[in-house]
């Protein structure tokens, strides 16, 4: 109470502290954020929005229609892990992580791509690795058309 006061401290009912993960269970919470992103990105790009609208949110989507494919995932996993974790922050700590090394620039590099977004457009591939200073690297794949 003398630290946040009474409104706050009459709130609480109980403070229950986070355990620790251990490596591996950091590198769980790091594949799960993963395989999030995927299925997020694997969605259809929605341009207008309307309550039929192929994503069931009935809202834009721009970025769509896009596969991961990641190298040595394990390895990945723990690399965010490793990079991310902070105990008093728990998952969300490696989450964020997860977001600042793949998400991000997967969106960015996608979005910096000269074409025009189109609900009918193909699907692009983005390959995730470990580069030679053991960082993680997004990069796009050249499509069929050597666009």
């Amino acid at each position: 109470m003398s630290h946040f006061g009474h409104p706050l401290t009459g709130r609480i009912s109980e403070i229950i502290p986070f355990l620790t993960f251990s490596p591996d269970e950091q590198a769980v919470v790091s594949h799960k954020g993963i395989m999030e992103f995927e299925a997020r990105l694997r969605r259809p790009v929605v341009l207008s929005p309307n309550a039929n609208a192929t994503n069931g949110l009935g809202e834009d989507n721009l970025v769509g229609n896009v596969r991961l494919d990641i190298q040595n995932e394990p390895a990945i996993c723990s690399t965010i892990a490793q990079k991310g974790y902070t105990p008093q922050l728990g998952a969300r700590s490696i989450l964020n992580a997860a977001t600042e090394d793949i998400y991000t620039p997967l969106v960015s590099e996608y979005l910096d791509f000269d074409e025009d977004f189109d609900e009918a457009q193909s699907e692009t591939v983005f390959k995730v690795g470990i580069n030679a200073d053991k960082d993680i690297e997004v990069w796009r794949m050249p499509t069929e058309t050597g666009k």
